[in-house]
């Protein structure tokens, strides 16, 4: 919200789009670097003792999600409604793609059942979701490269932003 509250102008929306990623990302990476740390304990709190790969892999979609979500409001305030669409549609299909080829073609396929080890069901969509959620932030890359400037954070929007930032 506090990239929409002070992005609104021309002249504010590249500063606070970098100030935005730049809380943004160190806090993603922070969670899912904590989640990993604390897979296992995890784990067990949730009933799943035996799976702690299943804490790490959500810790990482959710933080690869969460810094997507900052070019995509970028792209909504700058009224780019077709990259916007693309960009989500890419995602999509990335999905549903890698998720099929996981549960119908590798399955099938004695060559590739040799060099890709054996998992549950559930572990290859877990892993379909990871690596659609990390192809779009690498496929969002150059929108956030092509904007960076070098970071003059405005207190107002940084300090508007921290409570939401924290508790999620």
């Amino acid at each position: 919200t506090a990239l929409f509250r002070y992005g609104n102008k021309d002249h504010d929306l590249n500063a606070a789009f970098d100030t935005a990623l730049s809380l943004v990302i160190p806090l993603a990476l922070a969670m899912a670097l904590i989640g990993t740390l604390l897979s296992q304990p995890l784990a067990v709190l949730l009933d799943y003792p035996d799976h702690p790969h299943y804490v790490r892999w959500i810790c990482w979609i959710i933080a690869f999600d969460v810094i997507n979500l900052i070019p995509f409001a970028k792209l909504r305030l700058t009224n780019k409604a077709m990259h916007f669409a693309l960009y989500k549609i890419i995602n999509v299909v990335l999905l549903v793609s890698l998720t099929l080829f996981f549960l119908i073609v590798l399955p099938r396929s004695e060559s590739l059942r040799s060099i890709i080890p054996e998992k549950k069901i559930v572990d290859w969509v877990f892993i379909a979701n990871l690596m659609a959620s990390a192809g779009l932030t690498l496929l969002l890359l150059p929108l956030c490269a092509a904007t960076a400037h070098a970071w003059t954070p405005p207190c107002r929007a940084r300090c508007f932003a921290m409570p939401s930032l924290w508790s999620s």
